[in-house]
């Protein structure tokens, strides 16, 4: 989109900058609404504790009680 300068046309432009700038917010709040607090959970209960203290050649892997109360529930199902 072309815009011509000078001031008649400022309103114009702020209205477009201001579309742009909701373009760009939505997928933005959408990674720190939606997809923030899961990655958060992922990495401070499955990650974190196999980073620090790994387990795996010999032991089990740890799972938190989320992923082991989900695995019980979709096991149900079936």
């Amino acid at each position: 989109m072309s815009l011509d300068y000078g001031r008649e046309n400022e309103v114009v432009a702020k209205k477009e900058l201001e579309n742009i700038l909701n373009k760009l917010n939505k997928p933005i709040k959408f990674w720190e609404e939606q997809m923030f607090p899961k990655l958060q959970t992922f990495f401070y209960g499955c990650l974190l504790p196999e980073i620090v203290d790994p387990r795996y050649p010999g032991r089990p892997i740890r799972n938190p009680q989320y992923i082991i109360d989900a695995q019980s529930s979709t096991a149900k199902k079936k």
